[in-house]
């Protein structure tokens, strides 16, 4: 089994190791496009300690790597994706942002970290944009994938059917193989973008009736409205990188 920090329990000298390693691989993406005296801004530490991590001559405290990781999700990461997103007529346009596969590989990396204190054993998503994600998140925390589709996949005869209702009122149904989903798995539910909630709910409702438990759900972009909403109606965590 892979080590990972979803399945590390928490003050392990590996996951310590693990969290600060992160710290430093964020570091030396952040290399890539700003100089140290930028990064001395953002970071409020001296060029010669970030070039020391970013160098691998020394690790930073666990203090100072989490430090680091939330100013990266807080602040530069979401401007990041926020240039990554058009608006056009009203409508959201993630082409851009669900096609660099780079920049998923790092939100995978926070999403992980986020849900860090929680055992994961599959990960949720619904066809098409939400499968790279939901893909890197899997291998990131050695959890299979289970895609929710719109139509009966050709040789499976066993399916979670769920009805999913659209803010208009009009709906549509998603199937999931019933063997996919087992009584007990711990599932986070990942997409690219929370509009109504919609997709969310319906995923929770595939969890509820294959009697599996929903720990939380991830996505890069939520509107506002729509995350209040969902974390009325549920209790497990509803996070998005950036809410519009």
């Amino acid at each position: 089994m892979f080590v990972t920090l979803a399945n590390l329990k928490p003050m392990s000298k590996i996951y310590d190791i693990k969290i600060k390693l992160l710290a430093v691989e964020v570091l030396k993406l952040l290399k890539e496009n700003y100089s140290y005296k930028v990064l001395e801004e953002m970071l409020n530490l001296p060029a010669p300690v970030l070039s020391r991590y970013i160098n691998g001559k020394v690790l930073p405290s666990l203090k100072r790597a989490n430090e680091i990781i939330n100013i990266f999700k807080n602040d530069i990461l979401q401007d990041i994706v926020r240039r990554k997103i058009e608006f056009r007529n009203g409508i959201i346009n993630i082409t851009a942002l669900v096609s660099d596969i780079n920049l998923l590989k790092m939100i995978a990396r926070i999403a992980v970290h986020e849900f860090r204190f929680m055992k994961i054993s599959k990960i949720l998503t619904k066809e098409t944009d939400g499968i790279p994600l939901a893909t890197i998140i899997g291998y990131e925390v050695n959890s299979n994938i289970v895609v929710a589709k719109n139509e009966k996949e050709l040789g499976v005869d066993d399916f979670i059917e769920v009805k999913q209702v659209y803010v208009t009122g009009t709906y549509s149904h998603i199937y999931v193989p019933r063997e996919l989903i087992k009584r007990g798995d711990n599932v986070l539910i990942v997409d690219d973008i929370i509009r109504s909630g919609s997709t969310v709910r319906a995923l929770i409702s595939v969890c509820e009736k294959a009697k599996a438990m929903p720990i939380g759900v991830f996505v890069i972009i939520g509107k506002k409205r729509s995350l209040d909403e969902l974390r009325k109606e549920y209790t497990m965590p509803v996070k998005a990188l950036l809410t519009i």
